[in-house]
C-alpha cells in the first residue's frame, strides 16, 4: 500500500483503533489528536537511535523502514492481543475503564469533569471513605471487581450524583488526599496554566525561523536527560535550508551538488 494516500484519520480507521474508540450510541470515533502521526515519528526517531547504536557496536549501518499501520497496530497491542488469545472484539465503552468496572470512568463535577480510575477492592473502599459513603464499601454492587462490572451503569449512576455536588478541584484534593487516582480533564487553556508543567519545564522558547522576527513557544522533547538535554537552540529548518551544508559534510564537492540540482536530484 506505499502508493496510497495515508493521513492520520485513514490509519486510525484501517488500523481499528476508531472501532474501539467512542460509544455504541456513537459509532466508531477518531481521536482528538493526531494518535498516529505523532507516534510514527516517535517511531522514527527510536529506530534511527537504535540504528546508530548498532553502528557503534557493529560499524555498519542499516536501511529502517517505518510505516504508520505498523506504528498504529503497536498502540493497539492490547486490543489486538485479547482478540487472538480470546477471541472476543473490544468494545466501545466510551470512558469507561478498560477493565469495565464502573468506578472507572469520567463524571460532571459541579463545574467540569473529573477522571476516576479505581479498580482494586482497596481503592474502592477508600474512595467511598473519601466520598464520605463508607456504607458504600460493604454495598455488595462495590465488593468486588465481578460486582463492580455486572452492575458498573447503575454504580456509575450512583458515583455521578456524589461528584455533582463539589467543584473539580475540591474532589482533586478530598481523592488525592486517599491515594485515589483522579485528575481534572483539562482544556488545553487549563493544561497550559497547569503548574506542574512550570515545575518540570514542559515548555521550551525556539529562535523565529528565517523571516519571522519573533521567537515562540512550543512543548519539548518530552524528557529530561542528565546530560545533553534538549534544548530550542534552532528554529525548525525551511524546506532545503541545510542541503548544501549536509552534502558537503558526506563529502560530496561544489560540482556534483551543482550536477545534483541541473538533475532534479535535490
Amino acid at each position: 500500500m506505499a502508493d496510497n494516500a495515508a493521513y492520520d484519520g485513514a490509519i486510525q480507521a484501517v488500523s481499528g483503533m476508531m472501532s474501539v474508540t467512542g460509544t455504541p450510541e456513537s459509532g466508531p470515533l477518531r481521536a482528538g489528536f493526531m494518535s498516529v502521526d505523532i507516534p510514527t515519528g516517535i517511531t522514527a526517531a527510536f529506530a534511527i537511535a537504535s540504528a546508530l547504536f548498532r553502528r557503534t557496536q557493529t560499524g555498519k549501518g542499516q536501511f529502517l523502514d517505518v510505516a504508520m499501520l505498523d506504528c498504529a497496530m503497536t498502540l493497539l497491542n492490547p486490543n489486538i492481543t485479547q482478540y487472538l488469545m480470546t477471541g472476543l472484539e473490544a468494545e466501545r465503552m466510551g470512558n469507561t475503564s478498560p477493565t469495565r468496572q464502573g468506578t472507572g470512568d469520567t463524571w460532571p463535577t459541579k463545574d467540569g469533569h473529573i477522571q476516576i480510575s479505581v479498580i482494586t477492592d482497596a481503592m474502592t473502599a477508600k474512595m467511598c471513605d473519601a466520598f464520605g459513603r463508607k456504607d458504600l464499601a460493604n454495598d455488595p454492587r462495590f465488593a468486588t471487581i465481578d460486582s463492580r462490572i455486572k452492575n458498573r451503569a447503575e454504580i456509575k449512576h450512583l458515583i455521578g450524583g456524589i461528584l455533582a455536588t463539589k467543584s473539580t478541584s475540591e474532589w482533586i484534593a478530598c481523592l488525592g488526599a486517599e491515594g485515589i487516582p483522579a485528575a481534572p480533564v483539562h482544556s488545553i487553556e487549563q493544561l497550559l496554566a497547569f503548574p506542574q508543567l512550570d515545575y518540570r519545564d514542559v515548555m521550551m522558547t525556539i529562535p523565529p525561523p528565517p523571516g519571522i522576527d519573533d521567537e515562540f513557544t512550543s512543548v519539548g522533547a518530552g524528557f529530561y536527560a542528565s546530560d545533553g538535554e534538549p534544548e530550542g537552540t534552532f528554529p525548525g529548518p525551511l524546506l532545503g535550508q541545510h542541503t548544501n551544508e549536509v552534502l558537503t559534510e558526506i563529502g560530496f564537492n561544489d560540482g556534483a551538488i551543482a550536477r545534483f540540482k541541473e538533475k532534479g536530484v535535490i
